[in-house]
């Protein structure tokens, strides 16, 4: 296709005046910086589907909420269950007295998944999706979430 458009462009040139050749090779630069960037996003899209996928989640409860804890801990650690969850985390906040900390939220939790689809079923597993509904009236506000590939 490329060597088609080029052999055209080149049979074009010679007869065309020097602002026509400035354009067709503008043209060629065009096509090959699409051609650059539709590389760089079959790559990006190959390197998320096998990359590891880590979910972290923050929480910070409702004031009148902060006694149930324990169980809404438990509810977490039934993500383990879930085929795709990979290293479930949990952890409370500690403060250590710096400044940037995110000590807005009483509690943490991470996973990982093998890609991005088992991160799908995870969201999709009824697990997640009762904690969710669990979690929302328990919440002063929607968590915070951070996901990243693993390199």
């Amino acid at each position: 296709m490329r060597n088609v458009l080029l052999f055209c462009m080149l049979g074009l040139c010679f007869g065309c005046s020097q602002q026509d050749k400035v354009r067709i090779k503008q043209l060629e630069l065009e096509l090959v910086q699409l051609q650059v960037e539709n590389a760089k996003y079959q790559m990006e899209m190959a390197l998320s589907e096998n990359s590891p996928l880590v979910h972290m989640v923050f929480l910070n409860f409702a004031e009148n909420q902060l006694d149930h804890r324990d169980s809404i801990i438990k509810q977490i650690e039934r993500l383990a269950e879930i085929e795709a969850v990979k290293n479930l985390e949990i952890g409370n906040f500690e403060d250590l007295e710096d400044k940037r900390a995110f000590s807005d939220y009483e509690l943490f939790f991470k996973m990982e998944f093998e890609n991005a689809e088992k991160y799908a079923e995870y969201q999709a597993h009824d697990i997640h999706s009762e904690l969710k509904l669990q979690l929302k009236s328990m919440l002063e506000a929607p968590p915070a979430i951070y996901d990243y590939l693993k390199k």
